[in-house]
């Protein structure tokens, strides 16, 4: 991996994080301000295509379908746990006992694995050898 591969992954990264900070707990965002925060939320976390380049690049010509598939199928499955695993901290972190409705403190615990995430994924990134290494 080339070290603007790394660059563009860990500012990316960080700009998701401070972006995902900034949704969940500024209070009172306007609604402006909440679509700039969503907009450099998604825009940031598109830095996670240089994965399949990343992964491409690493492993022979004849392998490159199935590289790329087994990557798509990685951030496809990521996806589809995230969002069930959300719902269930939501049960689980719900403050009032008595009814069903959720606080705006029970959507900071369950988005924070959104937060861990994005700290692990940042961790990561200083894993992977650079072409100079």
């Amino acid at each position: 991996m080339s070290p603007a591969y790394r660059l563009v992954m860990f500012g990316g990264n960080i700009v998701a994080l401070l972006t995902l900070i900034g949704i969940i707990y500024l209070p009172n965002l306007s609604y402006v301000e909440s679509s700039l925060f969503l907009f450099l939320f998604g825009f940031s976390t598109s830095s996670m295509l240089i994965a399949f380049s990343l992964n491409k690049e690493r492993h022979s010509q004849q392998y490159s379908g199935l590289v790329t598939a087994f990557t798509n199928m990685i951030i496809m499955i990521l996806g589809a746990i995230y969002q069930p695993a959300i719902g269930k901290l939501l049960d689980i972190y719900i403050n009032s006992k008595t009814t069903s409705q959720y606080t705006l403190v029970d959507f900071h615990h369950a988005l924070i694995i959104l937060l861990i995430t994005s700290v692990i994924s940042l961790l990561i990134i200083f894993l992977i050898k650079t072409a100079n290494a």
